[in-house]
């Protein structure tokens, strides 16, 4: 009896490999479509509301510059007492406690 003998087409096989996974990845997103549309909808309907308010986009702006002096200032990023911004002379604690009271939640809800 004879055995059957196989010629491996590697650039055939790698084909066909790469194929099934692009296929696994489109049914993959096909799948998540849906879930993908509805947060987009949702983050484009509040991004629009939100730039119609220019005060609250000023406040978001400094919230994030408060907090990030704030992480400054916690991590000891400048070593001595003075405030990284202004360059003026004033104690971290002091300066620490000040951001802490002018970090206030700004209003999300639109």
């Amino acid at each position: 009896m004879k055995m059957i003998e196989t010629k491996e087409d590697t650039p055939l096989l790698e084909q066909i490999s790469f194929h099934t996974k692009v296929g696994e990845s489109l049914n993959e997103v096909d799948g998540n479509i849906d879930t993908i549309n509805s947060r987009y909808k949702y983050y484009h309907k509040y991004y629009s509301k939100l730039r119609k308010n220019e005060g609250k986009v000023k406040k978001l702006q400094l919230l994030a510059l408060l907090k990030e002096g704030r992480l400054v200032l916690v991590k000891d990023v400048v070593q001595d007492n003075y405030c990284p911004l202004c360059q003026q002379e004033k104690s971290k604690v002091v300066l620490i406690a000040e951001l802490n009271k002018r970090e206030k939640p700004v209003e999300y809800h639109i």
